[in-house]
């Protein structure tokens, strides 16, 4: 052997022990995105740019949730609830206030109870009208006690509530939605959860009210801090969800689905899979290979847990599906038993983008709270009627309806059951209705924001689009759908453009 051969097996060698001492203690890389997975021992610093799918610590796991983007469309504002926001407090009972808690700009909207369960109620008329056909409203609230709140409703009018005509979204109704002490953006779509009194024209909405009751266990505060509205997407969707991963959903579920060309979305609980009743490996296998969403579940609620073992809870699930392959809905979870408070929303939001609750309220293509997706429990009292209400509702008003199934049997007696023949006359309803169905990955993944950009650029070019001063006060900063950039009113644009 020369020398020039032993110099390059030595050189190789220091090589292959310099790499393996820098990826124990620092990486310093540009270029590491071919690496699927790093199994770690000791710690990892980066000064460079690191991508990965996935970077596990001993094996419990650091990732971003997802290297997906979700595509959420452009809002334009209404109102940010700034000082000259318009809005006049209505009742004798109350409280109004312009707060320096705040959610967008430098303050928002207040209004506080009475303690007695009056009404509260504020107003904003003779705005200049507003079109939502084919729009649907967002606003953002914080309230301090939730468990004291009866109503907490929001209506649009046209006749700035001269008379009886007006939409009612009674937000209240899903107050769990709502986390005390927290900034919360809720969607509210024209569909079954709005309540139409008379004949209100949509095309020309002119005012708003806000209203809020206490259960006279104290005074409540409501803080209002954004109202926008968000153009509807082309077409409703419908999307097949099965909590726990039962082997009905195989047998029963999939099997079914596959006549029509269905896909839906498991979510697993790993520790269940190959035990008796439930899915086995290879059949959850089969099942993401057929187009499936195999997503994240625990079989045990958070309700009593901490911090630290949400982590190691949500990390196992999530590593599982990971280990596994099933790269395609691990970004999305299941809350057990529905509970989402915190510090469960915390833990869940740095694993996942999406975790689906039990709230029954129909979601909206584009969710306020990807944490937080709202859905339609399906049981065995459930009935036909009642889906295909809820269907005809979600496909008329263009909205996202979640179902969410557990067992699929022949004789549904419990609640988590339902009757495997209901269930064909409700895929039958859906295909002959011609509403989409897609997994909750296709859903958070489309390729809505393209569509709404299409949108905005026919407005552009029939010269309708410019909303820089509709129906706000002069000062008020908004955000242009158009240019997408804030603006302030001032007068030179309120005199030109109005």
């Amino acid at each position: 052997m020369n020398k020039k051969t032993r110099f390059g097996i030595l050189f190789g060698i220091f090589l292959v022990c310099v790499i393996g001492i820098s990826l124990s203690t620092t990486i310093i890389s540009d270029t590491l995105s071919s690496f699927s997975s790093i199994f770690v021992s000791g710690s990892v610093n980066v000064t460079g740019n690191l991508t990965a799918t996935t970077i596990y610590e001993n094996g419990l796991g650091i990732h971003t949730p997802s290297t997906e983007e979700i595509n959420l469309p452009t809002e334009t504002v209404i109102s940010n609830f700034q000082k000259s926001h318009g809005f006049v407090k209505q009742s004798v009972a109350g409280t109004q206030y312009d707060s320096g808690d705040y959610f967008k700009g430098n303050s928002s909207l207040e209004l506080i109870s009475d303690g007695a369960g009056s009404a509260v109620f504020t107003r904003k008329s003779s705005m200049r009208p507003i079109d939502l056909r084919n729009r649907y409203l967002k606003i953002w609230i914080k309230v301090n006690d939730t468990s004291n709140v009866l109503e907490l409703w929001v209506y649009a009018s046209s006749d700035n509530f001269d008379g009886t005509s007006y939409y009612t979204w009674k937000v209240s109704d899903d107050i769990s939605f709502f986390p005390n002490n927290t900034w919360t953006a809720v969607t509210l779509p024209f569909g079954s959860d709005n309540v139409t009194s008379g004949t209100p024209n949509r095309s020309l909405i002119n005012s708003f009210q806000l209203r809020i009751k206490d259960k006279s266990a104290g005074l409540i505060a409501v803080y209002f801090g954004g109202l926008s509205y968000i153009e509807e997407p082309l077409t409703g969707v419908v999307s097949f969800t099965f909590d726990d991963g039962y082997f009905n959903t195989y047998s029963e579920g999939r099997n079914r689905m596959d006549a029509y060309g269905f896909t839906g979305t498991v979510y697993v609980i790993p520790s269940k899979i190959g035990v008796g009743g439930y899915l086995s490996l290879n059949q959850v296998k089969e099942m993401y290979a057929s187009g499936w969403d195999i997503s994240a579940h625990y079989g045990s609620d958070f309700s009593h847990t901490d911090q630290s073992l949400c982590e190691q809870q949500v990390l196992s699930v999530k590593n599982y599906l990971l280990s596994n392959g099933f790269t395609r809905g691990a970004n999305e979870f299941a809350y057990p038993n529905g509970y989402f408070q915190e510090p469960v929303l915390s833990c869940v939001k740095k694993y996942f983008h999406s975790a689906r609750t039990i709230v029954d309220f129909r979601e909206t293509v584009s969710p306020a709270d990807t944490l937080k997706l709202r859905a339609f429990l399906v049981t065995n009292t459930t009935t036909d009627v009642s889906l295909e209400t809820v269907i005809d509702e979600a496909k008329t008003n263009k909205e996202w309806l979640i179902l969410i199934f557990h067992h699929l049997v022949d004789s549904a007696n419990v609640s988590t059951q339902y009757n495997v023949l209901n269930f064909t006359t409700i895929l039958n309803y859906i295909n002959a209705s011609g509403i989409p169905v897609k997994t909750v990955s296709q859903v958070l993944n489309s390729n809505y924001k393209q569509n709404i950009e299409t949108f905005e650029t026919i407005k552009m070019n029939t010269n309708t689009t410019v909303m820089t001063c509709n129906s706000l006060t002069e000062g008020e900063m908004i955000y242009d759908a158009i240019l997408h950039k804030s603006l302030i009113c001032n007068s030179t644009d309120w005199n030109t453009l109005w």
